[in-house]
């Protein structure tokens, strides 16, 4: 499966169709995504970090 960054616009190639839901990552920037399926059609959203502690990876 194909799939388009919508941050660097890059076109990548995925082996497994993802799951609703699932987390897919741009090899180019890295951005990373949520992947939301909706009529057989995967559409990448951007993945929002919630409830990171961030202070906790720096150290």
């Amino acid at each position: 499966m194909i799939l388009k960054c919508t941050n660097c616009g890059n076109t990548f190639k995925i082996e497994i169709y993802p799951s609703d839901g699932e987390g897919v990552t741009c090899p180019i920037c890295r951005a990373d995504y949520k992947a939301v399926t909706k009529n057989g059609k995967v559409k990448l959203k951007d993945y929002i970090y919630e409830n990171e502690d961030f202070e906790e990876l720096s150290e």
